[in-house]
């Protein structure tokens, strides 16, 4: 750490003291290698500004063996047949962390920029266009191809969220090394270190900090390998080459319109021969002329798991929703919602979604306790009572007061 000649026994105990000393401040807060609080919040939005700026970047087309430049703003969902047809005034509503007060909000956002990123060039944008003119998703191909653009946004999500979070702690850590080196130093000499040591380095190893961001994003590289590995490849070869043996999709079409849109990447775990292992999931919900598509897709090898996963969420239309629900709260913030949907919802619940959420105690193979769809779970009670015949089924009039307490 530091260069001099001739050190005696005390001055190395003042270094070794001040070291521990500040070690020991640094695993309590972390904060102190700032000189302030305006100089934490300028290199911690730097760097947000930073990724945000990244993400927008123009990067080579995902389609195998395209060389050409992306374009910037490849929408994952339909603009004109999804995210126009739930909008209100050209905007939606999507979930995102607030930086400032640490905690997750609601933003409004333009249809332009929902579901955006850099992924195809303009050439390869035309693969989508004859569903997107139709405004209706009705074959297998249009499935496959839906499906398709939404796991190139997941595995870009993912390695950029990866390539980002490398980046970052690199810079942290230079930062960290060389301003805890200036702390030592001066208190060093506050307590009688010679003037004349020249201090070289210091590196800091074992960060529990940087421990603990490493061991967050391993869930995020698992996917990302997997996306890469298996399911990006297999969509590959079923939209260019016709060949779906290594993709499994299932797709369930209702008579509702679920006014969200939603693209996104989970996983629910199993026990596969008495050891528990994922199961990744490319879901989509995709509004569109007064009915909901919800695509499900995974490697073929979990077939059997995706459908029984899926088939457990068909009982009836309530559980559809509640499915959905579950993946708007356990699985992802990735989704648009119409804005008049989201604000009929008391602030209690709203703040109450909003934190689990960021909390993501649940997966998505549990049922969440609260509604987010309200009109639509109240105007299906409305329909079911008035079918209702006398029954004294307590399995069925328990499953009907769960769902009123959703909304309450």
């Amino acid at each position: 750490m530091m260069e001099s000649k001739n050190l005696s026994p005390q001055h190395l105990k003042i270094i070794s003291d001040v070291i521990d000393q500040v070690m020991d401040e640094y695993a309590k807060n972390n904060k102190i290698i700032f000189a302030s609080e305006a100089e934490r919040a300028k290199n911690h939005f730097g760097s947000i500004h930073r990724e945000l700026k990244n993400w927008k970047k123009s990067k080579q087309c995902m389609v195998p063996k395209c060389t050409k430049q992306s374009i910037k703003k490849s929408h994952t969902i339909p603009k004109g047949m999804s995210l126009g047809q739930i909008s209100e005034n050209g905007h939606l509503l999507t979930p995102k962390f607030d930086q400032q007060i640490g905690e997750m909000v609601v933003n409004s956002v333009g249809v332009s920029l929902a579901s955006t990123f850099p992924g195809f060039c303009s050439e390869h944008e035309q693969l989508f266009k004859e569903f997107e003119t139709q405004n209706n998703i009705e074959t297998e191909a249009h499935v496959y191809l839906q499906t398709y653009r939404a796991a190139c946004r997941e595995f870009f999500r993912t390695k950029f969220l990866l390539e980002q979070n490398n980046w970052l702690l690199s810079h942290y850590s230079k930062l960290r090394d060389s301003n805890l080196m200036e702390i030592i130093k001066k208190r060093a000499i506050d307590n009688g270190f010679p003037d004349a040591a020249k201090f070289i380095s210091f590196s800091m190893e074992n960060d529990p900090l940087i421990e603990f961001m490493n061991g967050k994003l391993k869930g995020v590289q698992r996917l990302s390998t997997h996306i890469q590995n298996r399911l990006l490849p297999g969509l590959e070869k079923a939209v260019f080459e016709g060949n779906k043996d290594d993709i499994f999709i299932k797709a369930i079409s209702i008579d509702i319109l679920i006014p969200v849109a939603l693209s996104s990447c989970a996983a629910f775990y199993i026990n596969d021969y008495g050891e528990e292992r994922p199961v990744t999931l490319i879901m989509n919900v995709v509004p569109s002329n007064g009915r909901s598509l919800i695509i499900s897709c995974g490697d073929v090898l979990d077939a059997d798991f995706i459908e029984y996963y899926i088939n457990s969420w068909c009982i009836n239309v309530f559980q559809l929703l509640s499915m959905v629900e579950s993946w708007m709260v356990n699985g992802t913030d990735q989704w648009y919602i119409k804005p008049s949907v989201w604000e009929v919802i008391g602030d209690i619940r709203k703040k109450t979604i909003l934190n689990d959420i960021f909390e993501c105690k649940q997966n998505i193979g549990q049922e969440y306790v609260f509604s987010i769809f309200d009109e639509i779970r109240k105007e299906m009670l409305a329909t079911l009572k008035e079918k209702e015949e006398p029954t004294d089924d307590a399995q069925y009039w328990q499953f009907v007061k769960e769902q009123r307490a959703k909304i309450t």
